[in-house]
């Protein structure tokens, strides 16, 4: 067994360990995997065959995948989606305040707390277009 594989089975090991004393449950039917070099690797797609994961992100894979709230993306058109979604949040985000009676004080303070923090989270992975930040700037200062 090819060492990589040894180390899938161990960590299959330690989540059943883990689910055993804390009465946790791992949802399985949500598990997901991604290549660290965005290749395909048909051993690894055998082994997660055999754990039932049956998505296995990759560089030509049509979505960017995500980890703890965060997208990831090997190529071009999977950033231009990650950039759409995280637009149409802001955009729905400043929907939903502008129709609220805010203050301007108020207003500033929704967008910078509420708004722009979750722009600032998602732009930690994602190196944005100078559109994509024009469009966020005209959106927040609609709102302002």
């Amino acid at each position: 067994m090819h060492a990589c594989m040894q180390h899938l089975y161990r960590l299959q090991q330690h989540m059943a360990n883990y689910a055993a004393v804390s009465n946790a449950n791992f949802n399985d039917d949500k598990s997901e995997a991604f290549s660290l070099s965005g290749r395909r690797s048909p051993a690894w797609v055998r082994a997660f065959e055999e754990i039932n994961v049956h998505t296995y992100h990759r560089q030509v894979s049509i979505t960017a995948f995500r980890y703890l709230g965060l997208y990831f993306a090997y190529n071009h058109v999977q950033r231009a989606q990650m950039e759409k979604m995280l637009l149409n949040t802001v955009k729905t985000q400043c929907a939903i305040y502008n129709q609220r009676q805010l203050s301007i004080r108020g207003r500033v303070t929704v967008v910078n707390s509420l708004i722009l923090s979750k722009v600032w989270y998602g732009l930690s992975m994602l190196w944005p277009t100078k559109m994509f930040l024009v469009n966020i700037k005209s959106c927040v200062y609609q709102l302002v």
